[in-house]
């Protein structure tokens, strides 16, 4: 891992506070040139990925969400079958393999999007017929309700994660038990889902998601290569403000920063527990985490420093959520395949 200078980590945690804001109001805000903004901006693009992606309300487009995983008791030929299928599939937009799981099994984490009626439909009858001979895989899967994404800068100090003294994930997990009661309960993301998008909006809504400040430009360059028309300039770049001020939400993303262990956790929800309440607050004191709730699981995605036994990690959410969860994690073998945006894009056409 590169070390960050001073003047790197405060544009990345004011970038971490406030992803929506275009270099020049950074500039404003942290009292320097545009022009030195953009230097560390470009050089942090450059050797770390930086990026503000979006989080995207895919009920509001009429896009239905998928997430789960599949398990046995190793890589059989079974799990085998499951990846091939999982490679061929148009509508899989991530996927993930275990090296080392809590149940001593191996797990694939995916991810599906896909538009409401007969392709979620055969995506479904698909996912089922893993559960039946000869594969009898065991699938768990649901459409997520709720997805938050948090990136907490306040525990690294440029160089290092001061994850085991100043996290104290014990103490907050606890904290974070107590008022649980009083927590938001996530049940959908959906703001409107009567609004009326078209094609263009989903364009838009998933290029964004890849980079929330691309330009009407950009859009349209990614039109063009689809073969697709879209509106004039000014209608453009006025669908861009409605995607961004509706279903849009921006956050920060970059690699190359010292969180270099995938860890996931797999819960399977009782009826009427807390455990959305819980990951999706408790996510907001771990360094960088995305989380994903439905009304059967709780998928919580870290990434964590080398320097953590994942195994001590385990026990703590173990005891968090109590024996009667039935409950997994995992290091995953690297980070999520994701499917290219053109490609998805080409499939909803």
């Amino acid at each position: 891992m590169r070390r960050y200078a001073s003047g790197e980590l405060r544009l990345l945690n004011r970038m971490a506070i406030s992803p929506h804001l275009r270099q020049v109001d950074l500039a404003n805000d942290l009292g320097v040139t545009r022009s030195a903004v953009n230097q560390i901006w470009t050089k942090l693009e450059r050797e770390c990925e930086l990026r503000v992606r979006s989080k995207i309300d895919y009920a509001a487009l009429d896009l239905r969400h998928i997430a789960g995983w599949v398990s046995d008791n190793e890589l059989s030929h079974a799990l085998e079958k499951f990846n091939n299928w999982l490679e061929s599939n148009p509508f899989i937009i991530s996927s993930q393999e275990s090296v080392m799981t809590s149940g001593m099994d191996h797990r694939v984490l995916f991810e599906i999007l896909a538009p409401e009626g007969r392709h979620l439909s055969h995506i479904t009858r698909q996912l089922e017929r893993f559960t039946k001979r000869p594969y009898s895989l065991t699938v768990n899967y649901d459409l997520v309700h709720h997805e938050s994404v948090h990136f907490n800068l306040g525990l690294f100090d440029g160089n290092n994660w001061d994850f085991e003294g100043g996290f104290r994930l014990g103490a907050t997990i606890s904290a974070a038990k107590s008022y649980a009661d009083v927590l938001p309960s996530y049940t959908s993301d959906s703001t409107d889902e009567s609004q009326d998008f078209d094609f263009t909006d989903i364009m838009i809504a998933l290029a964004l998601g890849n980079d929330y400040h691309l330009a009407s430009s950009d859009i349209r360059k990614l039109a063009s290569n689809l073969g697709y028309s879209v509106p004039s300039g000014r209608t453009l770049r006025r669908k861009i403000n409605r995607i961004k001020e509706s279903i849009a939400k921006p956050y920060l993303s970059i690699q190359n920063i010292g969180l270099s262990t995938p860890f996931t956790l797999c819960l399977e929800r009782r009826e009427n527990d807390n455990l959305p309440r819980l990951m999706h607050a408790q996510a907001e004191s771990l360094p960088k985490s995305r989380v994903l709730s439905g009304s059967k699981f709780v998928l919580m995605l870290l990434e964590i420093p080398e320097s953590i036994e994942w195994v001590a990690l385990s026990q703590i959410f173990s005891e968090m959520v109590g024996l009667s969860t039935n409950m997994c994690t995992f290091i995953a073998q690297n980070y999520p395949r994701t499917l290219e945006i053109e490609e998805l894009l080409i499939r909803l056409m």
